[in-house]
């Protein structure tokens, strides 16, 4: 894959799920709105800040997981320097 700052680059995508990777190094928000999912978000390298639409906050750091209900509508993902992510959802 070709890695891009900043934005989703999606790994797999299948009937089951679709993996993407974020290399982040600012402020990115991503819209859930439309997907009626869960999220996961696993932290492969560095350290972030998830901030939820109802402002839950949480610090995740390289080899952490966070699941997202799929009642989020939005998150804010706020890197300490460089942080990549693994997103999965169904």
């Amino acid at each position: 894959y070709e890695s891009i700052a900043n934005e989703s680059v999606e790994l797999v995508a299948c009937s089951d799920f679709t993996t993407s990777v974020y290399n982040i190094t600012e402020e990115i928000s991503c819209d859930y709105s439309e997907l009626d999912s869960f999220v996961i978000f696993i932290c492969i390298e560095g350290a972030c800040q998830l901030t939820d639409n109802e402002k839950n906050e949480i610090t995740i750091h390289s080899g952490e997981t966070v699941l997202l209900s799929a009642t989020t509508q939005e998150v804010t993902i706020t890197p300490n320097g460089v942080v990549t992510l693994l997103e999965v959802y169904i």
